[in-house]
C-alpha cells in the first residue's frame, strides 16, 4: 500500500486547491486507489491506470454532484463536502478541448428520486463503458451509460 498526493483531474475546468491524498494498494490481481474520508475508488490493471480511473470519477462526481446537490443523499453530500476543502470549479476553462467521456451510473434506490444517479466507472471509450455498465446489470439492476462532455 501506498499513499500518492493528486494534485490535477482531467476535466481542465476543475482546479486543485490542496493536494488530494489517494491510497493505492493491490487487490485480488488488480489495483485499488481510492480517495481518503469519501468512499470514492477506482480500480485498474495497474497502479497508474487506478489513480486515473479515480481521478476521472472524482471529477466527475464533483461536478456532477455540484450541479445536483439539492438532491444528493447522505453519503454524497458528504463526498461533495469533502471535495470542496480541496476543488474548485472554473467556469471559464482553457481552450484545450478533450474528447467526450462515458460515465457508468448507477441509480441510487435509497433517494428514491428519478436524477439519483450515482457515478460508478468513467470511460473514454462508448464500448468499455457498455460493457462495464452490461455487466453490473446483470448482478444488480440499475446500471446506464451517460455521455458526459468534457471541457
Amino acid at each position: 500500500m501506498k499513499f500518492i498526493e493528486l494534485t490535477s483531474l482531467p476535466d481542465l475546468s476543475i482546479h486543485v486547491l490542496h493536494p488530494l491524498r489517494a491510497r493505492v494498494e493491490p487487490k485480488d490481481g488488480i489495483y485499488m486507489a481510492s480517495l481518503e474520508d469519501t468512499n470514492i475508488c477506482a480500480s485498474g490493471e495497474s497502479p497508474a491506470e487506478a489513480v486515473d480511473y479515480l481521478k476521472d470519477i472524482i471529477a466527475a462526481k464533483f461536478r456532477l454532484f455540484s450541479r445536483e446537490e439539492d438532491i444528493l443523499g447522505k453519503r454524497s453530500r458528504h463526498q461533495l463536502h469533502v471535495l470542496r476543502q480541496s476543488l474548485l470549479i472554473n467556469d471559464s476553462p482553457s481552450e484545450v478541448k478533450l474528447s467526450d467521456c462515458w460515465l457508468v451510473v448507477r441509480y441510487m434506490h435509497e433517494i428514491g428520486h428519478p436524477l439519483a444517479w450515482e457515478p460508478i466507472a468513467v470511460y473514454d471509450d462508448e464500448q468499455r463503458a457498455q460493457a462495464k455498465a452490461t455487466s453490473l446489470g446483470m448482478i444488480e439492476p440499475g446500471f446506464r451509460i451517460e455521455k458526459l462532455p468534457r471541457f
